[in-house]
Parts: structure tokens; sequence; C-alpha cells
């Protein structure tokens, strides 16, 4: 089996995993909890747990996508310094934990356990994540696979049992729900490492001459790159809660439509993860890597429109199937927080494609400029908008960011411009309408609209091949 094989073999056993399990998760677990415990409660919950995540780069310092990154284009180099890099992430723990801490203080942030629980969940899910790029760098991608919902997996056995049975061991809190997801995330690290070290990857070689000023020099621009993403995907809603009167109900009904956008851009996280460690090693080894590039771009686009068509004309319908409160309001949020999705996609592809090909400085700079806008709007507009300024800030910062990366990494790596593509967005976009418009004509169940959506969307996909995807499918020996 070649590389392009294993690649979309691996990709599409992820995308079915996190299929099966993630929306259980949201929906059946996260959400609920939401609905149980209150919006304000979340709300203030979320805040502190974005603040986390925020400064979460201080865990790395961007080690985890520089090592993913050399590993997999020299894996027998690299994979012999992990246990070194594991010490290091250990120090930059210890760093992370006290710099939130301080910051929570300064802040008057009184919820300590939240903050305990929130940075506990990061520090291990850094962890987690830097035992799964060693095994991407492997090119183990079906092992990845299996580990990307492990986590999710436990959390949902016992999270469900205090939601759905409470008669057997009581119902959900929020302190039950944080430390179930640092159990859980504990009990999947102790898996990976139990992988990692059946694949011959030890972490007991540590030489101090694998930490130099060289390696520090090559990771800050990655630990930039993670900085600059956390700020510009997860501040807002920290600053909602801080600058808005009425911060923790605010707060957590941005959430509620915060909650969705990251479900629907699960598939790009996917596919990310698998596309930075094979565009590297392909490059590295000065091998084409277009086709798979410009394929996984159509594909989360055309996932991207279809989400944004349906999630601003069935948003009341959505909102009153999930959450029982201000539905009219949530609606609104939603809508606007949708629209920032076709951003965030392009965002994922190209940005990955810069820091597989070592353009990283020129990402960092793009990234910086967009993070600067968000958050200049998100001060002028939350105080007078709410939970519409962070999602109004997010449609002209993400889709601008992600226009200029696209423009900038078609023609600095001389890819495919997939101009054509648009036409095939609007077209599809159009036909959503249709069907829509349609259904509510003859009163057709929402339940029944969306796959008839979906099909749509795949017909489109099988009669608008780009020639891109016909190259690649031939490359694959697929039929096209």
């Amino acid at each position: 089996m070649n590389a392009f094989s294993r690649f979309y073999s691996s990709l599409g056993l992820l995308i079915l995993l996190n299929l099966l399990i993630k929306p259980v998760w949201i929906f059946g677990i996260d959400l609920q909890v939401q609905n149980i415990i209150g919006t304000q409660a979340y709300g203030n919950y979320f805040a502190l747990l974005n603040l986390a995540i925020v400064f979460s780069f201080l865990t790395d310092w961007g080690f985890t996508i520089f090592f993913n990154r050399s590993a997999s284009a020299m894996p027998d180099v690299y994979l012999n310094r992990a246990g070194s890099y594991a010490i290091l992430k250990i120090v930059f723990a210890f760093i992370y934990v006290t710099v939130v801490f301080l910051i929570a203080w300064l802040s008057d942030i009184d919820d300590w356990f939240i903050v305990l629980m929130v940075v506990l969940i990061q520090v291990l899910t850094s962890f987690y994540l830097f035992i799964r790029s060693m095994i991407t760098a492997m090119q183990k991608f079906k092992t990845d696979a299996w580990l990307s919902v492990l986590e999710k997996f436990l959390m949902i056995l016992v999270c469900g049992t205090f939601i759905y049975f409470p008669f057997i061991a009581g119902s959900i809190t929020l302190s039950r729900f944080l430390s179930v997801q640092v159990l859980a995330l504990s009990g999947a690290v102790v898996m990976a490492l139990f992988i990692l070290i059946s694949l011959k990857v030890s972490l007991r070689s540590i030489k101090r001459d694998h930490l130099n000023k060289d390696l520090f020099k090559s990771a800050l621009p990655f630990a930039m790159i993670v900085f600059l993403m956390a700020i510009h995907h997860r501040i807002d809603a920290f600053l909602l809660e801080r600058l808005h009167p009425d911060g923790n109900y605010e707060a957590g009904m941005y959430a509620a439509a915060y909650r969705l956008l990251d479900a629907f851009l699960m598939p790009g996280n996917l596919v990310i993860a698998f596309l930075l460690p094979f565009i590297a090693k392909q490059h590295a080894a000065k091998k084409t890597f277009e086709d798979v590039a410009m394929n996984v771009r159509h594909f989360l686009m055309m996932v991207s429109v279809g989400i944004i068509t349906l999630g601003i004309i069935l948003a009341p319908w959505i909102q009153n199937i999930l959450y029982d409160h201000d539905v009219e309001y949530g609606s609104v949020i939603l809508q606007l927080t949708l629209l920032s999705m076709g951003g965030y996609t392009s965002i994922q592809v190209y940005g990955t494609i810069l820091t597989a090909t070592g353009f990283i400085r020129q990402f960092v700079m793009i990234i910086f400029f967009a993070v600067m806008l968000n958050i200049t709007l998100n001060f002028f507009l939350i105080p007078g908008m709410g939970a519409k300024g962070p999602a109004m800030a997010a449609i002209i910062s993400q889709n601008l960011c992600g226009l200029y990366l696209a423009f900038f990494t078609t023609k600095k790596l001389k890819l495919s411009s997939g101009v054509g593509s648009i036409f095939i967005y609007l077209f599809s976009a159009g036909i959503y309408f249709i069907i829509i418009m349609a259904a509510g004509y003859w009163n057709i169940s929402e339940w029944l609209l969306i796959p008839c959506c979906v099909i749509a969307g795949l017909l489109i996909v099988h009669f608008t091949k780009t020639p891109d995807w016909r190259k690649s499918m031939t490359d694959l020996n697929l039929p096209t």
C-alpha cells in the first residue's frame, strides 16, 4: 500500500470513529451538562476553560508541532530525542500552571477548583497530543485514529452514567464533570504510552545536547502559531465574561453556539492532524502533495457550505431541539457564529500547508494581524452587543485571514488556486436553499430534510469533480 493509499484509508477510519464518538460527547454529554447546571454556571466554566486554552501554548511552546513535522521528515533523528523533549514538557507544565494561576488571581477569579481542573485538563491534553504526534510521525495513522477518540469514549461511559442513570451514582455536577475529564485523560495518556513503548520508542534517552539554543530557536515560531491561534479562536469567550455586565450569562449563550461550530469544524481538525505530517514527509522527500491538499480543501469547503446554509436557515429549529432557554436570542448568535466557518476552514487547510512546508514566520505574521483585528473588534463590540459581539468579530477576522492565507499559500507554493470551485460552492448553497424552501412548502420534517441535503451534497461532489480530484483518484487506482 503506497503513501497515498495509507493516508486515505487511515483518514477514512479517523473520520468514521470520530463521527461515531464525538457527536455523542458534544450533544449527549457536554450539551446536557449545560442544560442541567444552567447557562450562567456553564458560561463561567466556559470562560475559564478558554483562558486556560489561550495560555496552553506554555505547556508546549510549539514543540509538538515542531517535533511532529521534524520527526515525520527525519524519524531516525528526532524519535531518539523524545525523552529529552518529554522532560522539557514537564518543566513547561509547571510554568503554565504558575502563569494561569497568577492571571486568575490578578483577574479576581475565585473559582479555584474550576481553574485547577481546566489547567490539569490542558496539561494532560498537551502530553496526550505529544505522544500521538510521535505515533503519527511514524505514519501510524490508524493507531492514532483509535487514540483520537479514546479519552472521549471513556468520558462518555462515566458522564453518561451520571446524566442518564442518576439513580446509580447520583446526578452530574460541574465538579464531577471536570473530575471525570481529568481521570479519562489520565487513562488515555497511560494507554498511549504503552502503545508508544510497543512501537520501540524509548523515552529513557535524555541528553542535554538535545536541548540547545538552536532547538528553541527552531521551535519558537511554532510556539507563536499555537499561541496566536489559541487567542484567535478562544480569547473572545474570556473577554465576553470580563467586559459585559452580565458576562457569565452571555458567555453561556455564546458557548451554546460555539459548541456547534466546534462540532462542525471537527472534520477539519481531524484531517489536519493527518495532513501536517503527511505533507511534511512528502515535501521533505520532494514528492508532490498538491492533489491531496486540494482535495482536502475541496471536501472541507463543501462541508462548510452545507453547514452554513442549513445552519443559518434552520437555526431556530436547531436551537429549540438542543436547548431549553432563550431560543430566539440563541438562534441569532448561532447564525452569526456559523458565518465564520468558511474562514476557519481555510485557515485549517492553508495554515497546515504553510506549517508543513516551512513557511512558519509568514504564517505567524498573518495570524498576528488577524488576532489584533479580532481583539480590537471584541473590545468595541462586546459591551453593547453581548454574545453577538465576538460572533461578529470572528466573521470579519476569520474570513479575512482565511482568504489572505489562501491567496498567499497558492502564490508562494504555486498551488492550484481552485477559483472555479467557488462557483461549485455557490451552486451548492443554491441547491440547499431550494431543497429547504421546497421542504417548507410541502411540510417535510427537518429530520428528513437534512439527509436530503447531505445526499444532494454528495451528488454535487460526484458530478463536479475537479481535475485535481480525478488525477488523485487515478494515482490511487480508484474509479473517477
